[in-house]
């Protein structure tokens, strides 16, 4: 009887641990971009990125993404495809045209993702002469 609660005990000891690194990230993306301001997202000279949405942390939203022009005032946050809330905060390039956003932690509560979200959208806008902006999309990378 000890040997089977042992097992059993040693069996969701396993799984828990193998499901932590799961945990980290609730959402992950490749981010294209047109910082050009051309109207072509991924074209010639335009920025890439990724998105991330930490579960570890409590919901904080992370963008990446470069090609935008130095030290440009930008809106970062996060819209969801099936209604549900809209999370906005200013963000900036820094002197190399590189975004690097971390929302507040809570700020994207993995319980108001599941509470009619549906599929999040992160997203990176920027207002200057043209509008350019970053959207989830196709890349090379795997994560």
């Amino acid at each position: 009887m000890k040997k089977r609660y042992f097992r059993i005990g040693s069996i969701l000891l396993l799984v828990a641990l193998s499901a932590a690194p799961v945990l980290a990230n609730l959402y992950k993306s490749n981010l294209i971009c047109d910082s050009n301001g051309d109207g072509i997202a991924g074209g010639a000279g335009d920025g890439s990125g990724s998105a991330a949405i930490g579960g570890a942390e409590g919901g904080t939203l992370k963008l990446d993404a470069n090609g935008f022009e130095p030290n440009q005032v930008c809106d970062c946050g996060l819209i969801c495809a099936f209604g549900g809330g809209v999370f906005f905060e200013e963000c900036q390039a820094n002197e190399k045209g590189e975004i690097h956003y971390s929302s507040s932690k809570g700020a994207v509560a993995p319980a108001n993702l599941s509470g009619g979200c549906g599929i999040p959208v992160p997203i990176i806008e920027c207002e200057n002469d043209n509008i350019t902006f970053c959207l989830p999309g196709y890349g090379t990378e795997d994560f």
